[in-house]
């Protein structure tokens, strides 16, 4: 028989956020999709919804293709002519796969330009550059984990630190593999510009890459009772914590019906029947610049078709080094993957509810 201690803990703790607005007044929604760098799925739920126009669905699918190198040369990312032209113009973004921040090591590069390492303690040793100790382990009397942060955008290669930082990756690499998905996103001031001189520039190199392209899904759902959304505080209809319930209830295909008086917390009193509602799904490598294009146009949708509402729902990948304002990614027993949602109305309100992984230490 267990100890009863043994199952005596509490979920990991996460931290919700909800803030409201008016997109077509304000920059709200644009800073939040800023500050979340990794994003890997898009969801979206439109109701009174038959057809989406396709324009809409390329958006995520065939126009954002990303790429994947396999054991990425690390050196490659602080060359001058890589960081002049892919640094310093336009945002970089790339993540190790195939590794989990809990118990391997881990790289990333971030749009602003900061190179990552979420490393364990001997590979810390081996890289040899100046890092810190994790703050999610610094009780511990043997430290497990550090990380390194290299400006790419500040390096000068002319500096005894670029030569330091140049002759450390090169050591680590030989002994250090990491496969690399990565995007470019060109200059806003130069959009019509393709993406793919990255991986023409790679590929110049020497480097092994190879394109890859989003998984896109989709339903529809017929005399489907959506809620109705309160938007103001003298409104009748359902809060945002019911309305982010029933999305999710929804967008796992739960059964929504109300079959008895059981008390679901889907059997909700303001509720309308809509004749159809499409649920779209993406999967790929998204930048933090795509999700902002594919919401502007989303929000030119909406006022166009007059919905009730619509939502969005973006998380992104569980084994980050970093969260949202280059945090450390809390990495055992927490709620990794750093979502938002976000509610429109075509008046231009928004809700938006974002959830990320806590930063208070585990007790030992």
């Amino acid at each position: 028989m267990l100890c009863p201690e043994v199952w005596n803990f509490t979920p990991p703790e996460h931290s919700f956020t909800f803030s409201a607005g008016n997109w077509k007044t304000s920059d709200g929604i644009k800073s939040i999709a800023k500050k979340y760098y990794f994003n890997h799925l898009v969801s979206v739920v439109l109701p009174d919804t038959l057809i989406v126009p396709q324009n809409l669905i390329e958006l995520l699918s065939n126009e954002c293709g990303y790429y994947r190198v396999p054991k990425f040369p690390l050196t490659a990312l602080i060359a001058n002519e890589f960081i002049e032209a892919f640094i310093k113009s336009g945002q970089f973004t790339a993540l190790s796969i195939g590794t989990r921040v809990d118990c391997d090591n881990c790289i990333a590069v971030t749009p602003t330009g900061n190179l990552i390492f979420s490393l364990l303690k001997e590979a810390y040793e081996e890289l040899g550059l100046e890092g810190k100790l994790s703050n999610f382990c610094r009780l511990k009397k043997r430290p497990t984990r550090y990380l390194v942060s290299i400006d790419l955008k500040t390096l000068n290669p002319k500096s005894k630190k670029y030569e330091r930082i140049q002759v450390c990756l090169s050591r680590f690499q030989a002994k250090h593999i990491f496969d690399l998905i990565l995007a470019w996103d060109p200059p806003i001031e130069t959009e019509k510009v393709c993406p793919s001189p990255i991986a023409d520039f790679f590929d110049k190199q020497g480097i092994q890459i190879t394109s890859c392209t989003p998984k896109f899904t989709q339903r529809l759902a017929y005399n489907v009772k959506i809620p109705l959304v309160k938007w103001r505080s003298e409104d009748i209809g359902c809060s945002h914590i019911e309305t982010l319930e029933w999305l999710g209830a929804f967008s796992v295909g739960a059964d929504l019906d109300d079959k008895d008086d059981s008390g679901s917390i889907f059997s909700m009193e303001h509720t309308t029947t809509c004749g159809q509602t499409a649920y779209l799904q993406w999967k790929g490598f998204y930048t933090t610049q795509q999700i902002i294009t594919f919401l502007e146009n989303l929000q030119k949708y909406i006022c166009a078709r007059n919905f009730p509402w619509a939502a969005v729902h973006v998380a992104g990948y569980e084994d980050v080094p970093v969260v949202p304002g280059l945090r450390e990614h809390r990495w055992y027993g927490a709620f990794g993957d750093n979502s938002y949602t976000l509610l429109f109305h075509p008046k231009g309100n928004y809700m938006a509810s974002t959830l990320s992984a806590s930063q208070k230490l585990l007790k030992h």
